[in-house]
């Protein structure tokens, strides 16, 4: 593939396109694309202009193609997918925590400037999404030895869209024993479980939800709405 992209890279219509790109020239037509040389030309026009790339598609089954065929041509961590079904009821379905914990991370990516190619379909690219300052203010981190009271950090989960339960056991859920509060952030692989000691969070430690036992030791917690 590299040697490929690097052909690529020397053809006189991919030169033209760069250049056209960096002139500002709005709107440029490419025909007689097919399959997978559409991926080969996005790819090649990163690798030349290495501006960011926004590639929209007509649906969320032709984004996980794109993207697919990107993965393999470019970094897979410059890639990023962001998922949206073509129809509202379809959205309102079948939207799990999984999607949300998809879209919440490529959202956060894009907003600390890490993202170099978006893909998503149309339907993606219409939704109504939060501007990039508030999402950066509603957010907070927990430190060990951090003083905070613990009520206070329940009324932000629930004012992030946290679910209050006896026990967690998926993203967007959290738990209070006492002085013992279970959160899984969006953002996060595993839970993570904050001990106070009166109100000096005294430990923090991700957790496996089946078992409960704990995974490993923290410094802090980020928590994404």
């Amino acid at each position: 593939m590299e040697s490929i992209l690097n052909s690529l890279d020397r053809q006189p219509e991919i030169e033209s396109l760069a250049e056209g790109l960096s002139k500002g020239i709005e709107e440029q037509l490419v025909t007689g694309l097919v399959g997978s040389s559409r991926a080969l030309l996005l790819a090649a026009l990163r690798r030349k202009t290495r501006r960011p790339l926004c590639v929209i598609t007509h649906n969320m089954l032709q984004a996980q193609k794109v993207h697919e065929d990107l993965v393999e041509l470019l970094p897979e961590e410059e890639v990023l997918l962001y998922p949206a079904n073509e129809t509202v009821m379809g959205e309102l379905l079948t939207v799990d925590r999984g999607v949300m914990r998809s879209r919440i991370h490529v959202m956060d990516r894009l907003v600390n400037g890490h993202a170099q190619v978006l893909v998503l379909p149309y339907s993606g690219w219409r939704r109504l999404l939060p501007p990039a300052g508030q999402w950066k203010t509603k957010q907070f981190v927990l430190e060990q030895g951090q003083e905070a009271d613990l009520e206070a950090v329940v009324r932000q989960l629930v004012d992030f869209g946290y679910e209050r339960m006896d026990r967690v056991e998926e993203p967007g859920q959290f738990a209070v024993r006492g002085g013992i509060l279970d959160v899984y952030a969006f953002n996060e692989e595993q839970p993570t479980r904050g001990e106070w000691f009166d109100v000096e969070i005294d430990s923090i430690r991700a957790f496996d939800p089946e078992t409960q036992r704990s995974l490993e030791n923290r410094d802090q917690l980020r928590i994404l709405p």
